[in-house]
């Protein structure tokens, strides 16, 4: 026969739970709640990260920076996890503002973490976006360093900074970030030069490694911009020092000439008074004039001569000028604070 279980006399109570077993299931499940806070404390700045590439979507001008300084996965993740931001001018300087710099600032990795750089625009800079994107990701990897692994890092620096200290392009460099204290400099230092300087230890190379798979690719595009600097100021140097030795040397001749024609003046006058007194024979008297026509055609020659290096001294001027005009336009191109605001642009 067959009974149904939904009839009430075959229904029996729930059985009452263990209080041992509860018990016991709460402590573990307080101790799993425990070690996940615990966890969240240790690797809070690890999980804040993946949320944050996870949420970030690069913009293929980002994307190219990762691929044109090649950078690792984990330099690419830091870059991301910054939320790397190409901005024009006016954003630019409201997400970088207070940052104390005595030259432009191209990047800032600020102290939300996030990563800014400078929409620069001017081919003859190509690449020089990439590496100061480069150089905030190494601030960010700086601050995510333990307190040992930093420690050992900034000896390596320090080495480094000792020899390079004195190299007029490294010290002029370090210059314009004005007064850092020394947690500062270390983090400059290790964005520096690891964006920047070609050969360093095999051990700091070793530790660039995590962030680089090939860093030279990074050197190579900041080279390649230090020579757009480098070769305006050798040759406005070159310029100057041309122009200064042949402004000394027409001003030389200059003084030679008008002493020279005061003298031959002076001996005409002396010629004039002679014959006049029938002092000299006519065999004399033409030979001083000879004399006295040879000295104008050397004088008249030095003129021409003076006058066409004048000529010369006003083309290196222009070429200065010009030079000073091509630099003025690319420093103005790299400053965000020289950059016309949207109020003042017109269509």
């Amino acid at each position: 026969m067959h009974v149904s279980t939904n009839n009430p006399s075959y229904w029996s109570p729930p059985t009452k739970p263990d209080r041992s077993v509860v018990a016991k299931r709460l402590r573990i499940f307080s101790g799993l709640v425990l070690i996940l806070l615990l966890l969240g404390l240790l690797f809070r700045q690890e999980i804040t990260d993946q949320i944050a590439f996870w949420r970030y979507q690069p913009t293929d001008k980002v994307a190219s920076f990762a691929v044109r300084t090649g950078l690792s996965e984990r330099g690419k993740f830091y870059l991301y996890a910054s939320h790397a931001t190409v901005q024009p001018a006016q954003e630019f300087n409201e997400a970088c503002d207070g940052i104390e710099y005595t030259a432009a600032v191209l990047g800032c990795y600020t102290a939300t973490g996030r990563i800014y750089v400078y929409d620069i625009k001017n081919d003859e800079l190509d690449g020089i976006m990439d590496v100061a994107a480069a150089h905030e990701m190494l601030h960010a990897a700086y601050q995510r360093l333990s307190a040992r692994d930093r420690k050992h890092i900034d000896t390596l620096l320090q080495a480094e900074y000792t020899r390079l200290k004195d190299e007029p392009a490294f010290a002029s460099h370090l210059a314009s970030y004005g007064k850092l204290s020394a947690v500062e400099l270390s983090s400059e230092l290790h964005s520096i030069i690891g964006t920047e300087v070609d050969k360093i230890s095999t051990e700091l190379d070793q530790h660039y490694a995590r962030y680089f798979t090939d860093r030279q690719a990074c050197v190579r595009l900041h080279q390649k911009i230090a020579k757009v600097f480098y070769e305006i100021e050798r040759r406005s140097k070159e310029l100057v020092d041309q122009a200064n030795r042949l402004a000394m040397n027409i001003q030389t001749d200059k003084e030679a000439y008008t002493a020279g024609i005061t003298q031959l003046g002076a001996a005409y006058d002396v010629l004039e008074r002679q014959i006049r007194l029938k002092q000299l024979s006519s065999d004399a008297a033409n030979r001083e004039i000879v004399r006295l026509q040879r000295e104008y055609d050397r004088l008249d020659s030095l003129r021409l001569s003076i006058n066409q290096r004048v000529g010369e001294f006003q083309t290196y001027k222009t070429q200065i000028d010009e030079l000073s005009l091509h630099a003025d336009k690319i420093n103005t191109s790299i400053n965000s604070k020289l950059a016309p605001s949207a109020a003042t642009m017109h269509p």
